[in-house]
């Protein structure tokens, strides 16, 4: 069975992969409207070094910026946090291996 997710973000979805050879496209483009020659294997290049950047920043990304809460777990990234589910003021397990209301999780500093 499949445990509730109350909250899920990837961290980053695959499309900004694209930019890259868009942008080399575009570059294409300008220079066959211009006049001279058109240097299409230095666009091809330039479209797949920006590729593989894009790729690199994404899987980081998802790797280490996404986040799942379910009722007993919160992931961050590679780091996992579990503890049992808190109602109002009761206390729970926090990343740090301490414990904590939920207004010291809401607002660490004790402004509000």
């Amino acid at each position: 069975m499949t445990e509730l997710v109350l909250y899920s973000e990837r961290g980053s979805s695959w499309w900004p992969v694209l930019w890259g050879p868009v942008f080399a496209l575009l570059g294409f483009g300008v220079e066959a409207l211009t006049p001279g020659s058109v240097n299409a294997v230095a666009w091809l290049l330039v479209g797949g070094v920006l590729a593989a950047a894009a790729a690199t920043w994404v899987y980081g990304r998802r790797r280490l910026v996404s986040v799942r809460l379910t009722p007993a777990e919160l992931v961050q990234g590679r780091r996992r946090a579990r503890g049992q589910p808190h109602r109002g003021g009761h206390r729970c397990r926090n990343a740090r291996g301490g414990t904590s209301t939920r207004r010291e999780l809401d607002d660490p500093e004790g402004n509000g």
